[in-house]
């Protein structure tokens, strides 16, 4: 029963992280950014556990004002309530949260969300609105009623509700242009990031960086970071690596080379601290994590793939213990585009399945098609944005979930990708074999 309760306060603790003023992922950089989190909840365990999973959206007003037909069950208390009567109840605070970004916006202003979703979350309820301000743009917004089994009918106290509320927010802004179509060619031309800062000034100081995060799973945690590198910070890592590509090494595990005629990919590490840049590049991966020392990053990893190359299935983390006497196990994976000329070369997770109601948000950067419901979620190689996951769970087991490949970019294409991996410990560089 103990262990019950540390779990539920557990996820209640993970819950709290969600609200905007968070600044848990990165001291440097949080109040440029907001966090949008769309989850799925874990499935009941058993039948007094029962917590009903229910997803419903509605798209026009008249829809916004009807009863949801959500049922109760056993030791469930918390009753739905019509999207429209929620988003009123906490309008103010909506546009106190805008506000705070974008100061310009009237206190006011006729916010009025286009589509309402509601879900269950836990003994609670998560409601979604898709909106639109002047001078801002479309804004998703999330209002998150938590409760737990043993809160009864707290569940149903409207003053409970509001107290525990917790309102998060994401700004669809347009960062990356559409594709291009090249069609002499018959593949999409390398889409640009469109912001730079001046790379002398690195020597003296790291940019405060300006990126947007959306969480696309919490299990295992997935967070997908745009503009994440800038256009002039690729390009300069891109002119370290291309003297030094070589056919990429493949081990089994017994940490031998595969012997292989065609090789997967070409690929390099940069030297730790190689420069200045390099160096607040790799200050930013480890200060997205927290307050983590940057000694903890192994030597950035480029990769380059062309026509059929690709990397095969795989985890990140490691079974071989050898592997772990330098740094520990990896506790977590970014995967960063830097450039992409092809229409294909996507990463995709092969354990977790793509969920319509889930995750067709996310279509500007999941490839959304008319197989995907019966596909797992395959992340677009975007330039400039990046993915981010964590290897292991809360209970510092590995996690199989993060089983992931990288797709060929196709005929005549190409695409480099910066893999960067984080060690539980400082991690000792190591002459290469």
């Amino acid at each position: 029963m103990d262990e019950k309760k540390e779990q539920l306060q557990s996820k209640y603790l993970q819950n709290n992280l969600i609200d905007i003023e968070n600044k848990s992922m990165s001291s440097a950089s949080s109040l440029s950014r907001t966090i949008i989190v769309e989850e799925e909840e874990e499935q009941p365990t058993n039948e007094t556990d029962l917590s009903i999973q229910q997803n419903i959206c509605v798209s026009s007003r008249e829809m916004m004002e009807r009863p949801l037909p959500i049922e109760g069950g056993p030791k469930r208390y918390y009753t739905a309530t019509k999207p429209r009567e929620i988003f009123e109840i906490y309008r103010d605070s909506i546009i106190e949260h805008i506000r705070k970004k974008h100061h310009h916006v009237s206190i006011d202003s006729n916010l009025e969300p286009a589509v309402g979703c509601f879900r269950s979350h836990g003994y609670g309820g998560q409601y979604t609105f898709d909106c639109y301000i002047n001078d801002v743009g479309d804004v998703h917004v999330t209002v998150i009623e938590p409760f737990e089994a043993d809160d009864g009918e707290l569940a149903n106290d409207m003053a409970e509700r509001k107290r525990r509320a917790q309102i998060s927010l994401y700004f669809r802004r347009q960062i990356i242009q559409p594709i291009q179509l090249d069609l002499s060619e018959g593949i999409p031309k390398s889409e640009r990031v469109k912001h730079n800062y001046d790379l002398s000034q690195y020597e003296y100081e790291c940019p405060q960086h300006q990126y947007t995060t959306r969480i696309i799973e919490r299990k295992p945690l997935i967070i997908y970071i745009e503009q994440f590198l800038t256009e002039n910070e690729i390009q300069h890592l891109i002119e370290l690596a291309e003297p030094l590509f070589k056919p990429t090494k493949v081990y089994d595990i017994n940490e031998k080379v595969f012997s292989d005629d065609h090789p997967t990919s070409s690929s390099t590490n940069i030297k730790r601290h190689a420069t200045s840049i390099v160096n607040c590049i790799e200050q930013r991966f480890a200060e997205f994590q927290g307050d983590m020392d940057a000694k903890r990053i192994e030597p950035l990893h480029i990769v380059k793939y062309t026509s059929n190359q690709q990397m095969k299935p795989h985890f990140d983390w490691f079974t071989q213990p050898n592997l772990l006497k330098n740094g520990g196990q990896r506790i977590s994976t970014f995967i960063t585009n830097l450039q992409a000329n092809c229409s294909m070369g996507e990463t995709e997770f092969l354990q977790i399945q793509f969920n319509k109601s889930l995750h067709e948000h996310f279509c500007d950067i999941l490839i959304c098609d008319e197989n995907s419901h019966k596909s797992d979620i395959r992340f677009r190689p975007l330039p400039g944005n990046s993915i981010f996951w964590s290897n292991i769970n809360e209970l510092k087991q590995v996690e199989h979930l993060t089983y992931h490949s990288g797709r060929p970019p196709g005929e005549n294409g190409y695409k480099i990708e910066l893999n960067t991996w984080t060690r539980e410990s400082s991690y000792s560089v190591l002459r290469e074999k």
